[in-house]
């Protein structure tokens, strides 16, 4: 009985300390254009540790596996934002694409390429050492490129810049993990069953 509690225990936290995931955010260092632009990317520990991540998602309207990323999310200019989380959500507009050729930076930053389009928008931005430029960003919101489009759509050039740096570890969503404080409220309880075991078995 007292092994059968050690090793649950054990187990338990094994859990709580392994079911992270982790979260890079985009931050612009100037003020070219697009403007206002948010991005988050989240992946794995495990594509983390690998080093490099490469994902390429042709237009498609099914959920399918992210090898790794576990979500993604772009807007810029007060566009209705470009959403994705592989295995649970399409893109917000139905059919998308999104391309990923990245290394992950030990100083906590990535480096390579991304380019997405949810038949709303799209865009492609890639990087020179840490710091990443737009080459093109387009939406059915901003066709004439007055407010946020540059590159390929219009006569607007892209001069934004910016880096997407390591933000924090992120638990999955999708998996119930116990707090420490409830872990070591949960092991004392155990153990207190433990110890009134022993107590009847001694009567």
């Amino acid at each position: 009985m007292k092994q059968f509690l050690v090793a649950a225990i054990a187990a338990m936290s094994i859990q709580a300390s392994s079911h992270a995931d982790v979260m890079y955010r985009w931050t612009t260092v100037n003020d070219g254009k697009p403007a206002n632009v948010a991005m988050t990317l989240v992946f794995s520990d495990d594509a983390v540790a690998q080093g490099g991540f490469s994902y390429h998602l042709a237009p498609t309207n099914t959920i399918t596996d992210g090898h790794g990323l576990k979500s993604f999310g772009f807007s810029v200019g007060g566009m209705t934002p470009m959403s994705y989380t592989p295995g649970a959500e399409l893109f917000r507009y139905g059919m998308g694409r999104l391309d990923m050729t990245l290394s992950f930076d030990p100083a906590g930053y990535l480096t390579g390429s991304i380019a997405a389009n949810d038949q709303n928008s799209d865009f492609a931005m890639a990087s020179s050492g840490d710091l990443f430029s737009f080459t093109r960003m387009g939406s059915d919101e901003d066709m004439t490129g007055t407010k946020f489009s540059c590159g390929t759509y219009t006569g607007y050039t892209c001069t934004s810049t910016g880096i997407m740096e390591r933000a924090s570890l992120v638990k999955v969503a999708a998996t119930s993990v116990p707090e420490p404080g409830s872990l070591a409220l949960l092991g004392a309880g155990l153990l207190g069953l433990l110890g009134l075991g022993r107590t009847k078995h001694r009567g």
